[in-house]
């Protein structure tokens, strides 16, 4: 279980499912997948064109995450699906 993570460096979307968390970029520690999730209702989708196409989300598929680097998002081709609003809204609290 991921417990409460504040994770905001790389927002997707407003979920579209609870309309109450932000879809962000997490990467799993352990494997190293980077992987979208709600940090308030706590979906998680393999992909943010899964979340996008609105498929079904999992919960406690992954296990303890961070913050993906830049590099790592970009190099997955994830960077165009950032929110650039959202982030600079979330980078400016």
């Amino acid at each position: 279980m991921k417990g409460f993570m504040q994770l905001w460096n790389f927002p997707v979307d407003t979920c579209k499912f609870c309309f109450q968390g932000w879809v962000v970029i997490a990467k799993e520690k352990s494997s190293g997948k980077l992987y979208v999730y709600c940090n308030e209702c706590m979906v998680e989708w393999e992909s943010p064109e899964k979340y996008l196409q609105k498929y079904s989300g999992s919960s406690e598929k992954y296990g303890e995450s961070e913050e993906p680097t830049k590099d790592e998002v970009s190099n997955i081709g994830w960077k165009r699906y950032i929110n650039k609003q959202l982030q600079d809204r979330l980078s400016s609290n």
